[in-house]
């Protein structure tokens, strides 16, 4: 569903071991926000335009600044009921929080 927001995404798969959606996106391409949006709509599995707004959860610009000058590190959030982490090489990890 929401892999189509982002066109560098190819796949979110769901790791049963460690609970957690992951996918990798192109930085140079697609912004950290939509690809943040696009997992987690998977792992929702719902339309992206259903999710509540991402900048309830982070400065969405400086997200989107932090990984277009990808420098190094990474970045992590709570949003709605999940924990996201958002690294330099592209890969988001979407895990739900069940406390």
């Amino acid at each position: 569903m929401g892999a189509s927001l982002v066109g560098s995404i190819e796949s979110i798969e769901f790791c049963n071991d460690e609970g957690v959606f992951r996918a990798s996106y192109d930085g140079s391409r697609d912004r950290a926000s939509m690809a943040v949006l696009a997992v987690i709509a998977a792992a929702e599995r719902c339309d992206p335009l259903d999710l509540p707004p991402l900048y309830s959860a982070t400065d969405v610009d400086a997200l989107d600044r932090l990984f277009r000058a990808s420098g190094g590190g990474s970045a992590s959030f709570h949003y709605d009921e999940f924990d996201v982490t958002v690294f330099d090489d592209g890969t988001i990890e979407v895990e739900r929080d069940y406390s």
